[in-house]
């Protein structure tokens, strides 16, 4: 390993760190000195990459975004079909969120933190390049009439609404279904309320 790709690994170890601080121990409770002790990383080398807890919180969401957001692009770009490519993502989103909970749960609930003042413009960005991606495979879909010719913001809150509030039900233990049983109910209920007409 070069000496930038160890730069970018003692990156990641100190983000991942920082997350597994903060859900244990609460982001107010969190110092740099656990931060320090749970990624085994120099207090130099933690300073080097981060100014300050702050500045690293808000590099955990802006991470956790990118990770979820890239995924599902992957995921959506390698289905080519209507009703597939749906369940993939509902798919994507559920077992993201079973996979990675303390991610998910600290994206819920830090959004709006004071920290993620600095983040905006990034944050922007990101869901600029996330929108124009999805926007891209409807697109296709809605010109062909396999999905119904719904304006973004509207399509959006139909397919991923419903995934946003499972995941909310399950990280808080209220699900009734675990998020492989979910994935297949409600993919065949997203998928009625988004198909067209010439839908298979």
């Amino acid at each position: 390993m070069g000496r930038k790709e160890q730069t970018r690994q003692r990156k990641t170890d100190v983000i991942e760190a920082a997350l597994k601080c903060f859900a244990e121990l609460g982001y107010a409770k969190t110092t740099m000195a656990d931060i320090r002790k749970y990624s085994s990383a120099s207090t130099g080398s933690i300073y080097y990459h981060f100014k300050g807890k702050e500045q690293l919180a808000s590099a955990v969401y802006i991470e956790g975004i990118r990770s979820y957001q890239e995924g599902l692009l992957a995921v959506l770009e390698a289905e080519k079909r209507a009703k597939e490519g749906i369940a993939a993502i509902v798919g994507f989103h559920l077992k993201w969120v079973r996979n990675h909970p303390a991610w998910a749960r600290y994206l819920i609930e830090m959004r709006h933190a004071e920290f993620m003042a600095g983040t905006e413009s990034e944050f922007k960005e990101l869901n600029v390049r996330f929108a124009a991606g999805i926007t891209i495979w409807v697109a296709a879909h809605m010109k062909s009439g396999r999905l119904k010719p719904l304006p973004r913001d509207i399509f959006i809150a139909l397919l991923l609404g419903p995934c946003q509030e499972y995941a909310r039900q399950w990280l808080a233990g209220h699900a009734v279904l675990e998020p492989d049983a979910a994935v297949k109910v409600m993919s065949g209920h997203i998928w009625q309320a988004l198909k067209g007409d010439k839908a298979g």
